[in-house]
């Protein structure tokens, strides 16, 4: 009786081994969003901003002006912290800079609406860059 005891004990075993507990904060950030009025932002370059899910807690986002059909940046390392916020900081080359742009700031997610507030400047620090997003999930 005791080895049929030890088998099952060990089925159930294997059975919670294979379940694995992970969070994605990502998934509920993955659309395109659409600029609006409100936030305190005045969206001014940047109209839309499509984000894709690199892994669960790391976001890829195309800051683009689709009246010109144009992508300013690609952000590739938006890292969350939680499902509704999360940093930016890294290196990426942006239309009209010669040299690589240090970025940094904030994303938020409320719902629907996606604020963003990121600035950069250039490798040789002549260029300041400035992002700032407010839009509605399309």
């Amino acid at each position: 009786m005791s080895r049929k005891n030890l088998v099952v004990f060990v089925l159930v075993l294997f059975a919670f081994a294979g379940c694995k507990k992970s969070t994605d904060n990502a998934s509920g950030w993955v659309g395109t969003y659409a600029a609006v009025s409100g936030g305190g932002i005045v969206n001014s370059y940047i109209n839309q901003v499509v984000v894709q899910e690199s892994n669960s807690f790391t976001l890829r986002m195309a800051l683009n002006n689709t009246g010109g059909g144009v992508t300013y940046v690609t952000l590739q390392k938006v890292t969350l912290q939680n499902a509704t916020s999360g940093t930016i900081s890294e290196s990426d080359s942006t239309l009209g800079v010669r040299s690589l742009v240090q970025y940094t700031g904030s994303v938020s997610l409320s719902g629907d609406t996606l604020k963003m507030l990121c600035s950069g400047v250039d490798s040789v620090g002549a260029t300041p860059v400035s992002f700032n997003f407010y839009g509605i999930k399309q």
